[in-house]
């Protein structure tokens, strides 16, 4: 497979649609780009909404705050200063107050409002996981619901009833979990449990994938590439406990062969007396025979081939000798 194949049978899931309603500039009404799968090319003057189109997807794959830095296209020194709040209550500049010397910021819209970002994703196999955000206030609280769905869903149709008491929720749950054997639309309790299941249905290897994705979204220059491979794309492993394993390990072996060579050791020693007393055993019955097969041939007589019984004899003392310090070196061994 071609690394940078950009067809859908080889690339997992890829965006089809985004659509995004009271998200930074992008006001009262439904905004949506189309994909469709495909490599796509966002062009536009300065100011005309490209990084907060780019930050309204970092935000559906990357729900984690601490994980997510906004318009970072735009240089260091901008980072910090858009934050989710300022994206749902429209701030498009700053306003000279008249007769000081404050400045007050501009927005298009107030804490009444509410805010939903959706986008959907499908693989070659036809499946769809569709991910979305809302956002209202409570008070002076910004609150989010974090939603994913099995099913392609739209912002007009499934979103347009909208209340703080979390009617809305029940109304999808009935429409489209009650009469379903599978759930095809699920709630999260917080943005955790959202990127577990994010990194569970996109079948990624770990939570470190979203961190990667908010790097590279806003990347210009790569000082250390080895440096941002680490951090980035290497998940962390204790070192240090698997050390103290493979050691322990170690010594378990070194211990097993101990073992082993003590008792090969003890089987030569064995083999070794073995071989002894059979051989003490063949000679003695040998010179028995050869003489006594002498003696009869000197006197004329017949000679007769006998077995001994050499169990009863003893050994020589030289062979004795041997036998008893081959013992010795397999008790000791």
């Amino acid at each position: 497979m071609n690394l940078f194949s950009t067809t859908p049978e080889e690339s997992g899931y890829r965006l089809q649609y985004m659509e995004i309603f009271n998200w930074g500039t992008f006001d009262k009404v439904v905004y949506r780009i189309s994909p469709e799968g495909n490599n796509s090319l966002l062009t536009g003057a300065n100011a005309s909404g490209k990084s907060t189109l780019v930050d309204a997807l970092l935000t559906l794959l990357v729900p984690m705050k601490r994980h997510r830095f906004y318009n970072q296209s735009s240089g260091v020194e901008k980072k910090g200063a858009r934050t989710e709040e300022s994206y749902v209550l429209g701030y498009h500049g700053t306003q000279q107050e008249e007769g000081t010397s404050g400045t007050t910021t501009m927005k298009l819209r107030d804490r009444s409002c509410r805010s939903v970002l959706l986008a959907a994703f499908r693989n070659a196999e036809e499946k769809v996981i569709t991910l979305f955000q809302v956002r209202y206030f409570s008070g002076q609280e910004l609150k989010t619901v974090y939603g994913m769905a099995r099913k392609e869903l739209r912002i007009k149709d499934d979103f347009a009833e909208f209340d703080t008491r979390g009617d809305w929720r029940k109304r999808l749950d009935r429409q489209y979990n009650a009469k379903a054997g599978k759930r095809m639309i699920d709630f999260f309790n917080g943005p955790s449990e959202y990127a577990a299941q994010i990194v569970d249905r996109f079948h990624m290897r770990s939570l470190n994938a979203l961190t990667l994705f908010n790097q590279i979204v806003g990347v210009k220059v790569l000082d250390d590439l080895d440096l941002f491979i680490r951090h980035h794309m290497l998940d962390e492993q204790p070192a240090e406990e698997k050390y103290d394993a493979l050691y322990r390990n170690f010594q378990n072996l070194m211990g097993r062969r101990t073992i082993s060579t003590r008792c090969r050791n003890k089987s030569r020693c064995l083999n070794l007396s073995m071989r002894w007393r059979n051989g003490s055993r063949r000679s003695v019955r040998k010179s028995r025979t050869s003489n006594g097969t002498a003696k009869r041939r000197r006197r004329g007589l017949p000679t007769v081939s006998c077995a001994w019984r050499t169990n009863s004899r003893r050994p020589t003392r030289a062979n004795c000798a041997n036998g008893r310090n081959a013992l010795r070196v397999w008790e000791h061994s």
